[in-house]
């Protein structure tokens, strides 16, 4: 009797625009060999010829097409990346459960750390060079320049941070995305 082991899938390259999609099953006996179920996929449907996958998302189980672009866009204006007249926020970082105009759940996309970590990003980016030319043009004692930091970091933070969690909730909705990943290893066990 063969007992079934680990089994994973794998999206394996087969020319242009054709892929095979493999689910691989191990045994656990040492010397039988894994059995490999191989199934033909043509996404030549999916991809206009000039256009690539991450500008034209792949048609998911309700055959709806979601662009990214598209979705990034109307997520960082807040949004439904969906239709693009309903608000994806409720109050200030709260996303709706659903959207108002045409009724698309959002209340299982969670965006985490994500939308923090690109406002830290972009802040990065935004400070360190205003506050080099304040430094170099001015020199202004140090207390003056941390008072200009922290007031200007945190007035930028909150400004950018709901456009921010919008923009990666859109994301999250286009690629299809939940919170539900698994995780192998570390503390998650």
């Amino acid at each position: 009797m063969r007992k079934k082991g680990t089994s994973f899938t794998a999206l394996v390259a087969y020319g242009h625009r054709h892929w095979l999609t493999c689910l691989s099953t191990r045994s656990t006996d040492a010397d039988d060999l894994p059995h490999l179920q191989c199934r033909y996929v043509d996404l030549s449907h999916h991809t206009r010829e000039g256009v690539s996958v991450l500008h034209k998302n792949s048609f998911g189980a309700s055959g709806e097409e979601r662009p990214i672009r598209r979705s990034l866009w109307r997520g960082f204006r807040k949004r439904c990346p969906g239709c693009g007249k309903g608000l994806i926020f409720g109050r200030y970082l709260k996303p709706v459960s659903a959207c108002d105009n045409c009724g698309e759940p959002f209340g299982h996309i969670r965006t985490d750390d994500f939308a923090p970590w690109l406002t830290i990003l972009i802040l990065g980016h935004i400070l360190l060079p205003v506050l080099g030319t304040i430094d170099y043009y001015f020199t202004p004692k140090l207390w003056i320049i941390l008072l200009i930091a922290i007031s200007l970091g945190t007035a930028l933070s909150l400004l950018l941070l709901p456009y921010a969690k919008g923009f990666c909730l859109g994301l999250m909705w286009a690629l299809r995305l939940k919170s539900c990943e698994l995780h192998s290893g570390g503390e998650d066990g």
